[in-house]
This record gives C-alpha cells, sequence and structure tokens, in this order.
C-alpha cells in the first residue's frame, strides 16, 4: 500500500489549509480591523510579508469600493467575507446587500489616461493581482469571489 502524506490528500482534493469568516459592519474602521486580523491569520500560516500585502491591497481596494459605492446611500450594511487559503491559491468570497455593480457587471479594470489621482486604478489593480474574478447578482446581494494564487507576489 502506497504511503499518502496529508500535504499530497490536501493537494489532490484541494482542501483548504485554513478558512476564515468574517461579518463585519460597511464601514472604513471595520475594513482596516478585519484586513488587520486577516494579515495576521495568513502571516501565522505561513504567507510572506509580500504575499499579505498583495493580498491586502486587492482587498482594500475592493472593500473600500462596497463601503464608498454598494453601500453609498444606506444607513447601515455588512459584509460578509470568506476566505479559503488552499495549497495554490487564495480563494476569497465577499457578499453584501449593497447596490449593485453598474450593469450588473464588474468594472474592466482599463486604465484611461485622465483618471484623477484621488482614485481610478482599483479595478486595474485587483485585476493584475488576481488571475480570476467571479461575479454574481442575487437574491439581493452582491457576491464577488476573487481568485489569489499563492506564487504571485511572494505568496509561496
Amino acid at each position: 500500500m502506497k504511503d499518502v502524506s496529508l500535504a499530497s490528500v490536501q493537494h489532490m482534493t484541494e482542501i483548504p489549509d485554513l478558512v476564515l469568516n468574517f461579518v463585519i459592519p460597511a464601514t472604513n474602521m471595520a475594513v482596516r480591523r478585519m484586513l488587520h486580523g486577516l494579515n495576521l491569520s495568513l502571516l501565522a500560516n505561513g504567507l510572506s510579508d509580500a504575499g499579505i500585502e498583495h493580498v491586502e491591497i486587492v482587498l482594500a481596494e475592493v472593500l473600500n469600493n462596497v463601503v464608498e459605492h454598494a453601500y453609498a446611500d444606506r444607513q447601515r450594511g455588512s459584509i460578509a467575507m470568506v476566505t479559503c487559503l488552499k495549497p495554490h491559491k487564495l480563494e476569497i468570497e465577499l457578499i453584501d446587500s449593497g447596490a449593485p455593480m453598474p450593469n450588473d457587471q464588474l468594472p474592466s479594470g482599463t486604465l484611461i489616461a485622465h483618471k484623477t489621482p484621488e482614485g481610478g486604478f482599483g479595478w486595474h489593480l485587483i485585476r493584475a493581482l488576481t488571475d480570476r474574478l467571479d461575479y454574481v447578482r442575487e437574491k439581493g446581494q452582491n457576491r464577488l469571489t476573487l481568485h489569489i494564487p499563492r506564487t504571485v507576489g511572494g505568496m509561496c
């Protein structure tokens, strides 16, 4: 009988190394606190400082967009995040009940020469630092799944 290690079983079945769930109010302060907690958890589970910075850039851009745009006209709201650290990637699902994306689609992320210094580059960064994005609007909720390879940005 062949000896099978836990690492090889996880690789074959894509069992996450770590699953983290957060539900926060849709505020800038709560986003900062959640990012800090996520950073500590990822560091404790072997991600490099560079990899953690990579994840933080992506999430800060997305979460700040949720707070500033999806919940712009609402007094209260929440954001749920499920993070799965897998052998070769990090999958992060974000769920909110804010306004839908324009035309129910993710922004293209195309850089435009006349963007202002205070914004307009976020979706370009998000798309550049992920290998796949999935977005759906269903039952009054936005669901965005980010797929970040662990080999990008020093995450190995």
